[in-house]
């Protein structure tokens, strides 16, 4: 930027952002290794009052493709040339012609008071040679805005000086100054300089060379060599190769890398670094084929490399704790059929941390229910020397084997060792593992998971009946078990004495009744318990239990000895039964 006063004090702003301080005081900025995201509005005031009234603006339009390639963002095929200030569309590798000149190759001029794509619009009713003067034209980007064909200045009201002519002025005549139209160029009837020949004179002969440092028809591609040589005039090639973010047969393909160092994040004694790139915010172009990460430990002089596939997080593994580390990347694309890799990114260092807690052992089950489990673990007070930081509470997961969603319930204080997880449904198999959270608001990774089955629904008794020949019981029950399949129940049973709970009998079944046939020699009137519960895959539920007693025996029959009628009376006489102990008199 110029100022018309020495002013020192300069303040630059990008796209109306912040002001951009490594550029205070300075009239002139030099972005190197240009992407995308550098285009837009560049503007500079005088000072830090950003007086909107007082300062410089330009805008900078950043093809997708260097030139003199387009199709991004393999960018792989060649511009055709384009006169007279056309600038190749990388998006359609058709030339965008500047105002005042048409087609295909922007080889015509419109001829004056004529502007747009075919010539056919004009500035001005009245149709005059000069009724384009002091108007701004802005034709499709990548051409920006400019003056109309013979005029430049802020106003676009200053005729091209000698030697000059196109829009905004830009284009050199390579003829003698009286032949050069300020609006087309050199004319029909020019000599065209030694060497130049084409169009307006535009073209430098075969036989001679461009500038230092270009090549092209127009000598207007940058020749991308190693160690800053020229290239070939026709192609651009590099007889001593390209340079390192070069690469193709006319080294004009921009190679891919990071703007800056791979994001890295220490977890314990692993480092994830991301190494993801992206078009126009990063630097080069292309689809990348392969990732290679190189890093190498604090004390050594070699870098080892990792290779990824994808652009996914890189992992070091194997680190020690407090370990530095210094790594890059480099990222490859395919270059006319060939993998090739990009320059590396910038350097940078880490080390590493115990921000991560370790992972936790499993949780232990300790109780199991229809609807609910209770687990315990082990508190975490050992790992602190890897975690760094204070076990600020533990999560415990939970979900169904069936299904792939967690559910995550908090404890509400580190030292809790223990949790019930309750809504659960029966005889369901839920994975149950744990994590810890410290202080700094990492989490570890999840522990192994522990398989729990939840249990059956306990058996409901319909009835009992006690038989009136007191050989046996029949027992009958339901269950509310809303298991996956009614064949995969099996009930357990057992009859207990009460007063010694020594078992009588037990066994399995698959019905919801049982017969059990009583011993000639238990005695009448014996109390016994009956317990039944139910079990799905191997699991057993909680036992119904019920009480029940044995008949009393009916009394014997007593023997009659005698009978005797005396004075109004009859007088008696019999033997007891043998059983007399158990007839209550």
């Amino acid at each position: 930027m110029t100022t018309s006063l020495p002013l020192t004090d300069l303040r630059w702003t990008h796209n109306y952002g912040d002001i951009i301080s490594k550029w205070n005081g300075s009239s002139s900025i030099k972005i190197e290794d240009v992407r995308e995201q550098d285009g837009g509005v560049y503007e500079c005031f005088p000072d830090e009052s950003m007086n909107v009234e007082n300062q410089g603006i330009m805008r900078l339009i950043v093809r997708a493709c260097p030139s003199p390639k387009w199709n991004p963002p393999s960018c792989e095929y060649d511009c055709p040339v384009c006169y007279n200030g056309g600038v190749c569309d990388d998006k359609t590798g058709l030339c965008v012609c500047p105002t005042g000149f048409k087609g295909v190759n922007c080889e015509t001029g419109c001829g004056s008071g004529h502007f747009g794509r075919y010539c056919n619009l004009v500035c001005s009713s009245t149709g005059t040679d000069e009724s384009c003067r002091n108007n701004l034209f802005c034709p499709p980007d990548p051409v920006g805005c400019s003056c109309v064909d013979g005029y430049e200045g802020l106003g676009c009201s200053q005729p091209c000086g000698a030697g000059w002519y196109g829009s905004s002025c830009q284009q050199k005549c390579h003829c003698d100054n009286t032949y050069c139209d300020r609006k087309y160029g050199c004319t029909s009837s020019s000599d065209c300089w030694d060497g130049y020949t084409g169009p307006q004179c535009q073209v430098l002969s075969s036989d001679k060379s461009c500038p230092s440092g270009y090549f092209g028809e127009l000598c207007n591609y940058s020749c991308h060599c190693s160690a800053g040589a020229d290239c070939n005039r026709d192609d651009g090639s590099c007889t001593n190769g390209c340079s390192d973010s070069w690469a193709g047969s006319n080294c004009s393909i921009a190679l891919p890398y990071l703007s800056r160092p791979p994001i890295a994040t220490p977890k314990a004694s692993t480092i994830l670094v991301d190494v993801t790139w992206t078009q126009g915010k990063d630097y080069g172009t292309g689809t990348i084929t392969s990732w290679t990460l190189w890093y190498k430990k604090e004390g050594s002089s070699q870098f080892t490399s990792i290779n990824s596939n994808t652009p996914d997080v890189i992992k070091i593994t194997g680190l020690k704790l407090h370990e530095t580390v210094t790594y890059y990347s480099i990222l490859s694309r395919s270059v006319e059929g060939v993998n090739t890799p990009g320059p590396g990114s910038p350097q940078e260092k880490i080390q590493t941390t115990c921000s991560e807690p370790a992972m936790p052992s499993p949780p232990i089950s300790t109780f199991i229910s229809q609807t609910f489990v209770e687990v315990q673990w082990m508190l975490a007070d050992g790992l602190k020397e890897i975690q760094c930081s204070d076990v600020l509470l533990y999560q415990v997961g939970h979900r169904n084997t069936m299904m792939s969603s967690r559910s995550i319930a908090n404890t509400t204080h580190n030292t809790e060792k223990m949790m019930r997880i309750s809504g659960l449904s029966e005889c369901t198999e839920y994975a149950v593992d744990l994590r810890v959270l410290n202080d700094k608001e990492f989490k570890s990774p999840w522990s192994e998971a522990i398989n729990i089955t939840t249990l059956p629904s306990v058996p409901i008794f319909v009835s009992t009946n006690s038989t009136i020949l007191e050989t046996s019981f029949t027992m009958k029950w339901h269950t509310l078990a809303s298991c996956n399949s009614g064949t995969d129940l099996l009930y357990h049973y057992r009859l207990n004495y009460v007063k010694s709970n020594d078992e009588y009998r037990s066994g399995n079944t698959s019905d919801t009744e049982v017969e059990i046939t009583i011993s000639d020699d238990v005695e009448p009137c014996t109390e016994f318990s009956f317990h039944v519960s139910v079990s799905f895959m191997e699991v057993i539920g909680q036992a119904s239990s019920i009480k029940l007693s044995t008949d009393a025996e009916l009394p014997g029959v007593p023997e009659m000895i005698s009978a005797e009628y005396s004075g109004g009376s009859i007088n008696v006489e019999w033997h007891p039964p043998v059983n007399l102990s158990l007839i209550h008199i």
